[in-house]
């Protein structure tokens, strides 16, 4: 029974894990700032373009990419299309939404 808590753990931890990676946010890196980066119907150079990125956006939120990490899913308007990840550069891992912790207040603050 033991055997079974442990796997389950483990199996739930992963998933949980793998769940964390995605959604992140990127910015647009190495494009010539009189180019854009193409969002693209499928992961491929050659499919449709549903729209573009200036040169230095920032903020996009990749929702996933191929198995291969060479391109990552967007929002493109109505719809999602697909980004050369060559071209983008994952922001760092701070949370500026979040309370540091532990807190330090001084002086009137509550």
């Amino acid at each position: 029974m033991m055997f079974f808590k442990a796997l389950n753990f483990l199996v739930l931890s992963a998933t949980v894990a793998s769940a964390q990676s995605f959604p992140w946010v990127y910015n647009v890196t190495d494009v010539a700032e009189d180019d854009r980066l193409n969002i693209r119907a499928a992961p491929d150079a050659g499919s449709a373009i549903l729209g573009d990125y200036y040169a230095y956006a920032v903020n996009i939120e990749v929702l996933e990419t191929t198995p291969d990490g060479s391109w990552g899913k967007v929002g493109a308007g109505g719809r999602n299309g697909w980004v050369s990840m060559r071209f983008l550069d994952r922001q760092p891992d701070d949370y500026p939404h979040e309370f540091p912790r532990p807190m330090v207040c001084s002086g009137t603050e509550p």
